[in-house]
C-alpha cells in the first residue's frame, strides 16, 4: 500500500498480502474520508472510489492458455511472457457522493465503467 500525503489518496497495490483484508482497509479509508485506487477494476464495483487494471477474467485466460501450452508437452522457454491487452477504468459516483469527492467530468468521460 502506498500513500501520497500531498494528494491525500491512497492507492491499494493488487498484492495477495491485502486480498484477504481489502475490505477492511477500504472501510478504514473510508471512515477517514481518504479516496482510495484499486487496481483491479472490480474494485469500484466492491466500494472503491475508482479502480484501474486489467479484468482478473482476463488474466485468468491467459493464464489457462498458458497452462494448456505447458500440459501438452511445451517446454516453459517456448511459452511467451502475456502482458494484458485491455485496461479498465471503473468510477463508483456512490463513493465519490459519501467521500465528498467530485470526479472531474473529462475523467468521467473516459471511463469504461461508471457505477452509480
Amino acid at each position: 500500500m502506498s500513500t501520497k500525503i500531498m494528494g491525500a489518496d491512497m492507492r491499494v497495490l493488487a498484492s495477495t498480502r491485502f486480498s484477504s483484508i481489502k475490505k477492511l482497509i477500504l472501510d478504514r479509508l473510508t471512515s477517514q474520508g481518504l479516496p482510495s485506487i484499486f487496481q483491479w477494476p472490480q474494485g469500484a464495483e466492491d466500494g472503491w472510489l475508482i479502480a484501474y487494471g486489467p479484468r482478473l477474467d482476463g488474466i485468468n485466460r491467459q493464464c489457462g492458455r498458458r497452462v494448456t501450452k505447458l500440459l501438452r508437452g511445451a517446454k516453459v522457454a517456448e511459452v511467451p511472457v502475456e502482458q494484458p491487452t485491455e485496461l479498465v477504468l471503473s468510477i463508483n459516483h456512490k463513493a465519490a457522493k459519501a467521500l465528498g469527492v467530485t470526479i472531474p467530468p473529462t475523467l468521467v468521460s473516459r471511463a469504461d465503467q461508471v457505477i452509480d
